[in-house]
């Protein structure tokens, strides 16, 4: 299912990259099944595609996938995090050499560079996946590359950005769930740009970021300077999403300030429309249209419903309840807990669009653009008809514990940037960022409520009142607008929003306990 739902959804965000003629796109690390390898070459007629596809994790893979790359065998690919270059249809597999703490992928050969002609110009392309990027740079500089593709998946982005680009462009292509997915291109023309390029696209928003590219600057600068401009920065949205859908229609009456304010407040969470509505308000206050702004704010990808990871989670759970139903139990009590398990993760999980037609069983890849699915969905979906129904609860029980904690953890890191924030405008900017955190946390400690009431056999959700209340404290703590982000710029104000944060971080880590 989720197989069939990536290559859906890559299909649509490629047709989309067609009709904006883009010469290089690249992808993130983890993102693409195997399975989309064709597709990939289909596009790439012309034009060069980076992207990250998965862990080969048996013989036959390996083997079919070395079929198209004639410097690639199967022993080569097995085990290994493999990434694909594909310039006018030529496959150029990566293979990951230096592996994250979570990673479970053999080493590979790292970072390649090879000559790609594009549009009558030839130009060096390289690419080092995520943490060969870290360490292994120096060797893509070395080859001369002009370009530097870097499909990661890190929640840990400073390390990505440089004090001060040289050498090559960077595109860096981050799974949505951690966001930081920029261009890195000193002298950038356009807004929604820094020193270093594009701003980074925010956290748990799907995006594209397109640049129109001359050439690197040079230093000391020539007489005539690149002309490098930011094309595009647009948010992917579901054609179910009828909040955007009816905004981005909205825009073609040429709004107002005042009712371009209505509108970014109904785009609550960080994402790059509200970023797009923000600049283009600022622009229209100072008098200053901007026809190619105007345009950007309405431009975006709308792709199928259905194929985000959370309706794919609800397709899968359907699924498994219904096998579940259907066999005769060894031991009726496992089945039976695993089921109600299943049927309740059902409830908390969007339906999205159904398939056409009927998904059968498949090997597959999750959709790893998404925000991160909760930690009782993670669990749910492993293998557990065969485990008791307190063994199934106590794995069940440690893993929503260290989700509360890590979105915890998270949430106390935000509300200390609040706490430095040096103007109102800042500090609205990060508040609204840990409100899209608390939101997370409160449902998350929601559902264990509810789980816990229904009698599953958790041990520790009485001691959960005091993190809610903690919640219901820093709801009321927050700034919404600029005029109470004015008011809590106050040092007490902000100290004890902290203070708060910790407070509830304390509580959880308190309640963790070893497991069995």
């Amino acid at each position: 299912m989720a197989v069939q739902a990536a290559v859906k959804s890559l299909r649509e965000l490629l047709d989309f990259l067609e009709t904006q003629q883009v010469d290089v796109a690249v992808f993130p690390e983890y993102l693409h099944p195997a399975a989309s390898l064709q597709d990939l070459m289909e596009f790439s007629a012309g034009r060069v595609v980076v992207a990250g596809l998965e862990e080969v994790r048996n013989n036959e893979l390996a083997e079919q996938l070395a079929q198209a790359d004639e410097r690639s065998t199967a022993r080569l690919l097995l085990k290994r995090n493999v990434s694909t270059l594909i310039a006018d249809r030529r496959v150029r597999f990566i293979t990951k050499r230096y592996r994250a703490n979570s990673e479970s992928a053999a080493s590979g050969a790292g970072p390649v560079t090879v000559e790609a002609v594009i549009r009558g110009r030839t130009i060096r392309i390289g690419v080092a996946v995520c943490l060969d990027y870290l360490r292994a740079e120096d060797e893509v500089r070395e080859a001369n590359a002009e370009i530097l593709c870097v499909p990661a998946y890190t929640p840990t982005l400073n390390d990505f950005y440089p004090a001060a680009p040289r050498d090559h462009v960077r595109l860096l292509a981050n799974c949505a769930l951690h966001g930081g997915s920029r261009i890195m291109l000193p002298g950038l023309k356009g807004r929604l740009v820094d020193d270093l390029g594009v701003r980074p696209l925010p956290k748990g928003a799907e995006g594209v970021v397109i640049v129109d590219y001359d050439r690197y600057p040079s230093r000391p600068s020539g007489y005539k300077s690149p002309d490098n401009t930011l094309y595009l920065r647009a948010e992917v949205i579901e054609r179910s999403n009828q909040v955007c859908l009816n905004l981005i229609k909205e825009l073609a009456n040429d709004p107002s300030v005042e009712q371009l304010t209505a509108l970014i407040n109904r785009v609550p969470h960080p994402s790059p429309l509200r970023d797009l509505l923000v600049e283009y308000r600022q622009a229209k206050a100072g008098d200053a249209p901007d026809p190619e702004l105007r345009r950007m704010v309405r431009d975006h990808p709308i792709v199928g419903s259905g194929a985000r990871s959370a309706a794919v989670r609800h397709r899968q759970a359907k699924h498994v309840v219904g096998a579940l139903s259907s066999m005769t139990p060894d031991r009726e009590i496992s089945v039976g807990a695993a089921t109600d398990a299943y049927r309740r993760l059902i409830d908390t999980l969007p339906a999205g669009s159904e398939p056409a037609a009927s998904v059968e069983d498949q090997d597959e890849c999750p959709l790893e653009t998404e925000p991160e699915v909760p930690g009782q969905e993670r669990q749910l979906l492993e293998d557990v008809p065969d485990l008791e129904a307190e063994g199934l609860i106590a794995a069940l029980e440690r893993q929503l514990l260290e989700d509360l904690i890590d979105r915890a953890d998270a949430l106390w890191s935000r509300t200390r940037a609040v706490r430095a924030a040096p103007t109102a405008r800042e500090l609205l900017r990060r508040s609204l960022s840990a409100q899209d955190t608390l939101a997370e946390l409160t449902d998350l400690v929601d559902n264990v409520v509810r789980l816990s009431e229904s009698g599953s056999g958790f041990t520790w959700h009485n001691e959960l009142g005091h993190v809610r209340r903690q919640l219901g404290a820093l709801r009321n703590g927050l700034p919404t607008d600029h005029l109470a982000a004015r008011a809590a710029m106050r040092e007490v104000s902000r100290r004890l929003l902290v203070d708060a944060a910790e407070a509830l971080y304390n509580a959880l880590t308190r309640l963790r306990r070893p497991a069995p």
